[in-house]
């Protein structure tokens, strides 16, 4: 408690034992008599101020420590003690004085480093808060809150470990602290310990069995590792304890769209956002949901997309007018914006044009949106000229940096789906903006200048869906990079086996009644034919059960199926060897897994349907040059099914020659999907100089 200013003989020492019993009644008793004898016995003020705080007396408690302060202003503990009872009554500005006070009193106290950290914290002032609350927990590493402050902080700025460090420190000291336990599991989510973290967040609900926001984070937790029915059942729990958690809704769309229940997932959606307006990764995930139902119209698609756009444009207080890039540049300044510069098809489609683009042209800049980073981040960061993280900036500050940037043409990689950053481009940071390439419709921001597509996957007529204008590229809107130590394609099984194996290697959401209904068909015209398929969902046996019963409502015999769960990349490449052709999904047809299952040997049957979604199968396969796997109509996909297994001599000759041919096409041959796309680059910005001048 420090020394005081005057004393009575002994005095101190008393009052001194008397708080370190814990006697505060006492303490008050003794402590006010003192004071009113001895009027500017500074100790005995704050030892008043002291037991009325333990007392819960705050008002006098504090009136007792400033008397002390008055007394004694360089007491530097005192002026702690003040600072944070002011801070806990809600008054920040007078807490941080004080606790400034005690720090130029004694600038190493570790008490006033954390409680100044802790305060900073609380007002977003992240650096300085990080300095102090380092050094508190360097000095005195067991005073209570300062780890977790810590910790909250590292954990925000993507240090992980730092951050489970500290938080694991401030549990030892306070094991009954669940919300503490609580951030450990959030941390551990992120650090992809999903195991983990799901033991954590279940451990949490047990002590705290009606803490609604970790039953929406451990659903989750659950939905990221595939555990989509215990996801959904953690959602529902979440939503009986709070009723109006517009995110927990959105969350447990999300499940329900993987499950396939669209119906059910777009009525979450739309709960979420008559709960939170302007939610807009909500409306963003109902417009996913919508595009892959078979329910929804174009019509009604484009017209929930300009909603969107409607409510977005709503929501921004201020646009760029003007740009700071070149209007004549030697070489174009080009932005991508994205959460998926790692293991993902984005990055799939990417990385080949990156590293093949002409830099006497093209200056590329990559904006991440997401911390998370694998191998594949490392590539795109060396085939990048700049690299940008946005995760820590808001709206209005990720805008200003591009537009700081000079960026002459900004694209969006994400259109509608995680992490994107739709609401920066309604800023119009840059002066052309285009969507591409991992979505596959409208995004309905009017700000968004082009959408990058090619006359198969989306022809003229359907234009009209897109509030976007179309910007074609000749031959593919595609170009993928070729799968890195990917096994050799093997023999065609079925000359071995002596019947056909079909496969679809994608997510099962992608597998409604139509894609069940018509590959019944295609078995029943093929009796001697299996089915083999792999996703991430089939390790889960109920997602296995509920599957098994949809395809015999669909006519298809469960036993004719084998069903596979995930694997590592390379034995999920080596799988396509067990497969003689790829069966196509719709209306949500295949990208990734097509190109993989190409690059491996094994080309799909594909249905063009009626909107972009339904038509990049055939955009991927025309591209391959194979054009004859697209299909017009379902009775052609089962004539065709049925004309390629009865060969099974030519099936095997383009499985051997694929991979020679395929380097040589507008999907693979990435040189000259990028001569196209620098062109697109370049008259993208000449229609926009042309345009200034009218």
């Amino acid at each position: 408690m420090g020394e005081a200013r005057t004393a009575p003989q002994g005095e101190d020492q008393l009052l001194i034992d008397l708080f370190t019993r814990g006697q505060m009644q006492a303490l008050r008793e003794r402590a006010d008599a003192l004071t009113g004898r001895y009027p500017d016995y500074a100790f005995g003020w704050k030892a008043l101020g002291l037991a009325l705080l333990a007392l819960k007396q705050r008002q006098p408690a504090q009136a007792a420590l400033r008397k002390s302060l008055d007394l004694q202003p360089g007491d530097a503990e005192g002026w702690t003690n003040l600072g944070i009872l002011l801070q806990e009554d809600g008054k920040v500005d007078e807490a941080e004085q004080a606790l400034r006070r005690a720090l130029d009193a004694t600038a190493d106290l570790a008490s006033a480093q954390g409680a100044l950290g802790i305060l900073l914290l609380g007002t977003g002032r992240m650096d300085e808060a990080e300095s102090l609350l380092r050094k508190a927990c360097a000095a005195s590493p067991s005073l209570p809150k300062i780890n977790g402050a810590l910790g909250e902080i590292l954990g925000s700025k993507g240090l992980l470990e730092e951050a489970e460090h500290h938080l694991k420190r401030e549990y030892a000291l306070d094991t009954g602290n669940i919300a503490v336990i609580h951030q450990i599991g959030l941390i551990l989510h992120r650090q992809g310990r999903l195991a983990d973290a799901a033991t954590v967040l279940a451990h949490v609900i047990e002590l705290k069995p009606d803490f609604a926001e970790a039953h929406n984070n451990l659903g989750v937790v659950l939905q990221q590792g595939g555990h989509l029915m215990a996801a959904e059942e953690s959602f529902r729990k979440g939503l009986v304890l709070r009723p109006d958690a517009a995110e927990t809704y959105s969350n447990l769309g999300n499940v329900l769209q993987r499950l396939g229940r669209f119906i059910e997932a777009q009525t979450c959606f739309r709960r979420a956002l008559a709960l939170k307006p302007g939610f807009f990764d909500a409306h963003s995930n109902l417009l996913g949901a919508m595009n892959e139902s078979d329910d929804v119209t174009p019509q009604m698609r484009l017209g929930e997309a300009q909603r969107y756009g409607e409510s977005l444009a709503r929501a921004v207080q201020a646009r760029f007018g003007t740009w700071i890039c070149e209007n004549r540049p030697a070489r174009l300044k080009v932005g991508l914006v994205s959460g998926d510069f790692r293991q993902h098809p984005v990055a799939y489609f990417t990385l080949a044009l990156l590293r093949a683009l002409d830099r006497n042209r093209i200056e590329i800049c990559a904006y991440a949106t997401d911390l998370k980073t694998d191998a594949m981040t490392t590539q795109l960061k060396a085939a990048c000229d700049h690299w940008v993280m946005l995760v820590d900036m808001d709206d209005d500050a990720a805008a200003a940096r591009i537009h700081a940037d000079g960026i002459h043409v900004l694209i969006d990689m994400s259109g509608h789906t995680a992490d994107n950053r739709l609401p920066v481009f309604a800023r119009r940071p840059a002066p052309v903006q285009v969507s591409w390439p991992g979505y596959f419709a409208t995004t309905g921001v009017v700000e968004m200048d082009w959408f990058l597509a090619d006359s198969l996957c989306l022809p003229e007529q359907n234009a009209a869906h897109f509030t976007e204008r179309i910007w074609y590229l000749p031959e593919t809107r595609l170009c993928f990079a070729k799968p890195e130590n990917a096994p050799e394609p093997g023999p065609l099984p079925m000359l071995e086996s002596g019947a056909p194996t079909f496969g679809c290697f994608q997510n099962l959401s992608k597998l409604g009644d139509r894609t069940l209904k018509l590959w019944a068909r295609v078995l029943d015209a093929i009796p001697q034919a299996s089915l083999r398929l792999q996703s991430r969902q089939l390790s889960e046996l109920q997602s296995v059960e509920r599957l098994k019963q949809c395809m015999e409502q669909c006519g298809i015999d469960p036993e004719r199926v084998r069903f596979h769960g995930p694997t590592d990349r390379e034995a999920y490449l080596a799988a396509y060897r067990d497969v003689d052709l790829v069966l196509d999904t719709f209306p949500y047809t295949g990208g990734t897994t097509t190109c993989e299952a190409l690059w491996m040997g094994v080309p799909t049957l594909t249905l063009a349907g009626d909107s972009l979604i339904s038509r990049q199968g055939a955009s991927l396969m025309q591209a391959a040059g194979l054009e004859d796997w697209i299909a017009a109509d379902e009775d052609a996909f089962v004539a065709k099914a049925v004309d390629f297994v009865s060969d099974p001599e030519r099936l095997a000759g383009l499985r051997t020659g694929m991979r020679a041919r395929l380097v040589t096409t507008p999907l693979f041959d990435a040189d000259r999907f990028a001569r196209h796309f620098e062109d697109a680059m370049e008259g993208m910005w000449k229609h926009h100089q042309e345009q200034k001048e009218l």
